[in-house]
């Protein structure tokens, strides 16, 4: 099986793949107006409340301290992503460094960041995985179970913490019961999806098959056959790759003891925030088993970020946990660690990428 992609230039693998991004600026900065309007609309409403003087005196007095205990979270999260490409690429026998690691991670999360439902995160890292010699298929599968590591470790710490504190989690999740157990159930059915695409990818491929040829019949779809042979040859490569991770159970637990420590990582920033405005009374399970539960709900919103839904599941989640007066400062933080930075992270690595690729064309060939 070929693991390399020495012999594929990423633009030959842009024309078989179609994960390539789009060249177009317009539709990149269209992109990224969402979020900002969203953050200035979110600034408005909150900073010209009757009672913005308490948020501000809120936000002012958060302890430093806890907020580079967030930062460290945030670093944590986005390293050990990286870390787990590394992990999986070589296991594959594709050289990837952990410097390039990081930078696909953070272009990841910016595409994942900008689009609805982040769609478009996965295909980004798999090109640039390409650009550095990872086979198309190997990066798909590594982005592969990285995101489905981290949906499967999710769904079982929410369900631990949810069972261990259930009675305060409970009462603070009242309000919005149902909608909260409609996510659950939703993100449960994702995951055993990702789980069946890892194991047994022929059995995904069916279906898909059969919606290529139905759009085919229709005229919906140009050359059906040949979108049926590409993706036979890409679920063989994908399934070849997969059944030589699960006969190392080894790499399974390491690829699960990094994906939970991603979730922690991530999820543990809000009870920090928390005490970074001077509040102990929740403790550390409860606070971060409710964000656990926010984020399943949330992120069925298919709109770039899940931005909407992240702030008003926010309000309804944690409004009981937070005093009043520290709500709206304590989402800024919170929301500008988890979402915003990342943005900003990962349009600094598409800056500086484009960059050094000018003054490498700039210099005089030898």
């Amino acid at each position: 099986m070929k693991t390399s992609g020495r012999g594929d230039s990423p633009r030959s693998i842009q024309e078989r793949k179609g994960l390539a991004p789009r060249s177009r600026w317009y539709k990149w900065i269209g992109s990224i107006l969402f979020p900002v309007a969203s953050l200035a609309l979110l600034l408005v409403l909150g900073f010209t409340a009757e009672d913005v003087h308490l948020a501000w005196t809120a936000l002012l007095r958060v302890s430093p301290r806890y907020v580079a205990v967030v930062a460290a979270c945030w670093c944590a999260y986005v390293g050990i992503r990286a870390l787990a490409l590394v992990v999986f690429c070589r296991f594959q026998g594709c050289s990837l460094k952990v410097g390039g690691a990081l930078h696909v991670t953070l272009i990841g999360l910016f595409y994942s960041g900008i689009t609805p439902a982040a769609t478009g995160g996965q295909p980004m890292q798999v090109y640039e995985l390409a650009k550095r010699g990872v086979h198309a298929s190997a990066g798909a599968s590594a982005v592969a179970v990285e995101t489905a590591g981290f949906q499967f470790m999710l769904v079982i710490l929410a369900t631990c913490f949810w069972l261990a504190f259930r009675g305060a989690i409970g009462a603070t999740i009242s309000v919005a019961k149902w909608v909260l157990i409609g996510g659950f159930a939703l993100n449960f059915v994702w995951t055993v999806f990702l789980a069946l695409v890892l194991a047994r990818g022929a059995w995904v491929a069916r279906p898909v098959e059969w919606t290529i040829r139905l759009l085919g019949r229709a005229r919906l779809l140009r050359s059906p056959q040949r979108s049926i042979e590409r993706l036979r040859e890409y679920v063989a490569e994908y399934e070849s790759i997969s059944e030589q991770m699960f006969r190392r159970p080894a790499l399974i637990i390491v690829c699960a003891l990094m994906s939970g420590a991603q979730v922690t990582a991530y999820m543990s920033m809000v009870y920090f925030i928390y005490r970074g405005f001077g509040w102990s009374a929740a403790p550390y399970g409860v606070v971060t088993g409710i964000q656990m539960l926010l984020y399943l709900v949330a992120s069925m919103v298919p709109t770039p970020g899940a931005t909407g839904a992240q702030e008003g599941s926010f309000y309804v989640f944690l409004g009981k946990v937070f005093p009043e007066s520290s709500v709206f400062p304590a989402m800024l933080v919170w929301r500008f660690f988890t979402y915003y930075l990342m943005l900003l992270a990962g349009a600094l690595t598409l800056l500086a990428g484009m960059v050094r690729l000018r003054v490498r064309r700039a210099e005089p060939a030898d």
